[in-house]
């Protein structure tokens, strides 16, 4: 006996329920989407909106709901991932600190001053 059209629908629904929902960010070039996951981790101050906006400007329309989803997701994802070393975090402490206090534009004299800081920290005390 055929289901009809409303019951395929219904099908269709339970089974797209059953296999997760796929975020609309999750149907935008990946370009953009990792675009959108380094600004997410460079401007901690922007808002959904303001991500919101960005996509705009790019040309895709994306809901605040739908972005607040992804990002929500990824988060959670990058929180669940290996943690980082006490080796790994003091390098990045340094690096981050020297950024801070380096003015000139060579990456290579900024890492050089990380380093100095990293050594410094390997001292005897």
């Amino acid at each position: 006996m055929p289901i009809g059209l409303g019951g395929l629908l219904k099908t269709l629904e339970v089974k797209e329920l059953a296999m997760g929902r796929k975020f609309a960010v999750e149907a935008l070039p990946p370009e953009i989407q990792e675009q959108l996951l380094a600004q997410f981790q460079q401007y901690p101050a922007w808002t959904i909106l303001d991500h919101t906006d960005w996509l705009q400007e790019q040309g895709y329309e994306v809901s605040k709901s739908a972005v607040h989803r992804y990002l929500k997701m990824k988060s959670e994802e990058a929180a669940e991932a290996e943690p980082l070393s006490v080796a790994e975090v003091t390098r990045l402490r340094c690096l981050e600190i020297a950024s801070k206090h380096y003015n000139g534009n060579d990456i290579g004299d900024l890492l050089e001053l990380s380093d100095q800081l990293l050594d410094w920290i390997r001292q005897p005390e």
